[in-house]
């Protein structure tokens, strides 16, 4: 038997192929296609999100610099751009203000509002960072620790360590501050960063 087909042949084998795997084909490619134009879809619809954000978060920075009443501002990425980055910031200067009026228990809520809310990965572990310290300030030292367990960032291992060895060195806890401490310190590879955080490994004795 030849291994070539003829013309008709080919034809005829083709036909059957695609009559048994044509439909299997066109749905796979048009759920390609709609995949694709989906993610353009969603990119773009993303984008003009995120511009539309900056633009009301360039008007809240604007009041803010000049005293003016920023609640519409802020009224507005409550409402329509919540977990943005630009949402997120507006909570850290919140939070801030919160602070420096002595308002530690807004802060608290301001803090915990971008941890639930951030959709940036960065942004929720500078929140739980940041809301370690308060809750360190205000002896909620376990609460403290437990936010710091829950930063998932690399980034922030040293200054983890040493906010660790902050909040046990505050509860009399010496070894473990000193363990931190020194957790800290291995990794850290830059001698003047590693200055305070050298000091305070050093001044701790262990009895």
């Amino acid at each position: 038997m030849s291994d070539y087909l003829s013309d008709e042949e080919q034809v005829d084998r083709i036909k059957q192929w695609w009559s048994e795997n044509g439909i299997t084909i066109v749905v796979s490619l048009f759920g390609a296609i709609i995949g694709v134009v989906g993610w353009n879809w969603y990119e773009s619809r993303s984008e003009e999100r995120s511009a539309a954000a900056f633009n009301v978060y360039a008007e809240y920075l604007e009041q803010r610099k000049l005293s003016g009443s920023q609640d519409s501002a802020l009224k507005n990425l409550d409402e329509e751009y919540e977990g943005t980055a630009y949402h997120t910031f507006t909570l850290f200067f919140r939070a801030k203000d919160a602070v420096d009026s002595d308002d530690f228990e807004g802060a608290l809520r301001y803090l915990n509002l971008a941890v639930d809310t951030a959709n940036d990965g960065s942004l929720k572990d500078i929140a739980l960072l940041r809301l370690s310290k308060i809750q360190m300030q205000m002896e909620a030292f376990e609460s403290a620790l437990q936010s710091l367990s829950m930063m998932r960032g690399g980034g922030y291992k040293a200054v983890v360590a040493e906010l660790t060895g902050d909040i046990y060195y505050s509860q009399g806890k010496i070894e473990l501050a000193k363990e931190a401490y020194q957790a800290g310190l291995d990794g850290l590879s830059d001698s003047d960063a590693a200055g305070l955080l050298r000091l305070k490994h050093s001044s701790l004795v262990v009895e």
